[in-house]
């Protein structure tokens, strides 16, 4: 939110000056409004984030400490994404003893 105050005659007005422009797409816009080609990048580049870095970085911290991430899940966040968080684990796990090409496969499909 941004607030600027206006003195009549003693301040410049609300439209003599301009915003900052900001230097990320604002989450919200992503996620429920996307209406620029940018926007529709950075939501891609989001998914493949999630998808193919940060869920196997998951993956890899519940099977060297399982206890301890278990744990520390229970602690962060809302109950629906602890969940949301556990779902994904088990997929990936369901999923992760087959040969690169079945990953390739996994990767075409999600992004088609």
């Amino acid at each position: 939110a941004n607030v600027q105050a206006v003195l009549p005659h003693k301040t410049q007005s609300y439209g003599d000056s301009q915003d900052p422009p900001e230097e990320s797409i604002p989450l919200c816009t992503l996620k429920h409004f996307p209406h620029a080609i940018e926007h529709t990048i950075e939501w891609a580049r989001d998914l493949f984030q999630q998808l193919f870095a940060d869920s196997p970085q998951e993956v890899n911290s519940f099977l060297s400490e399982s206890a301890s991430y278990l744990a520390k899940v229970t602690t962060e966040g809302t109950g629906t994404s602890q969940l949301a968080r556990l779902n994904c684990i088990k997929r990936m796990l369901q999923q992760r003893n087959g040969p690169f090409e079945m990953c390739v496969n996994f990767a075409v499909l999600e992004f088609q």
